[in-house]
């Protein structure tokens, strides 16, 4: 089996479905509150740390981490996704955009996306040594000619030399696109 083939047998969308999504749209699913709303900004720290908390054993299986990291990584996760921070406990409180339930979808949308690069990261270098240029051309080599009857005309004139430099990003976006497409694969 070539590189690529041993690539795309772990980064197929139903693998990757099965190991990023599916056990966070699970931890989320599982987590239920009292209210869409926190009644003060302290309500709103305790429910964000207790989630982060409930989604970390869910989906790790396994111990908690101090809630100052757990309320730290939710801010990331926030603002990564939503682009949020002081206004997280405004719509928190005021129940704009749907609320707390709207706030635990975003970090639980940012936990996914880490996963899934996490787990793509793995399994390119696991496969392709970064520092050997000539893998990295088979590998676009590879690629290509397995895309040719599927993409632009204009695709057939850049070189597998070309690719290489941002061969993550590549392979990255082609994958993205395949698990955009969620619905046409089993879960």
């Amino acid at each position: 089996m070539s590189k690529y083939t041993d690539i795309m047998t772990h980064l197929n969308p139903k693998v990757i479905i099965e190991k990023t999504e599916l056990p966070n749209d699970t931890a989320r699913g599982k987590y239920s509150l009292k209210s869409s709303i926190a009644r003060s900004y302290q309500e709103y720290e305790k429910t964000i740390i207790d989630y982060m908390d409930f989604h970390f054993k869910e989906v790790y299986k396994g111990n908690s981490f101090p809630p100052e990291m757990l309320r730290d990584r939710a801010d990331k996760y926030l603002k990564k996704t939503g682009g949020l921070t002081e206004t997280s406990a405004y719509i928190a409180l005021s129940g704009a955009n749907g609320g707390i339930p709207y706030l635990l979808n975003l970090i639980a949308e940012a936990i996914k996306e880490e996963m899934k690069r996490a787990y793509f990261d793995y399994v390119i270098t696991t496969f392709i040594n970064p520092l050997s240029f000539q893998e990295v051309v088979e590998l676009m080599r590879e690629f290509k000619s397995s895309l040719v009857n599927y993409s632009p005309k204009s695709f057939a004139y850049i070189e597998p030399e070309a690719m290489a430099a941002d061969y993550k990003e590549v392979i990255w976006n082609y994958i993205e696109q395949l698990t955009q497409y969620k619905n046409l694969w089993k879960y």
